[in-house]
Parts: C-alpha cells; sequence; structure tokens
C-alpha cells in the first residue's frame, strides 16, 4: 500500500482508531518490540488520538 492508497483509506470511512492501533501492534512485533514497549506505545497513542485532530495527524504524516 501506498501513501496514496493509504490516504483513501483514512477518508474512506472504513478506518478506526481500533484499526490503527492493530497496525501498530503488528508493526511493533515485526520489529520486535517487547509487550512492555508495545503497551507503552499504544498509551501514547491513544493519547494522541484524544489530543489531536485527524486533520493535525494527517499533517504530520504528510510532513514526515
Amino acid at each position: 500500500m501506498n501513501r496514496d492508497d493509504f490516504f483513501k483509506l483514512l477518508t474512506s470511512g472504513q478506518w478506526s482508531n481500533a484499526a490503527c492501533m492493530g497496525y501498530v501492534i503488528k508493526a511493533c512485533k515485526s520489529l520486535e518490540y517487547s509487550d512492555k514497549e508495545i503497551s507503552a506505545l499504544l498509551q501514547a497513542l491513544n493519547m494522541m488520538f484524544s489530543n489531536f485532530t485527524f486533520e493535525e495527524a494527517e499533517e504530520e504524516y504528510r510532513s514526515y
């Protein structure tokens, strides 16, 4: 999936915070993060969901 496909998915209404967290967990496991590291990252991610808008998150991703 390229970036354009990713943005189409994000705006399709098929996206959810749970789906995002699932992708993060899978990525962390593929990098062999410990359960403690994964939990810390998920906690930080959940805080970002609460403190930033979808548009702010998208802009952060696009500017990376």
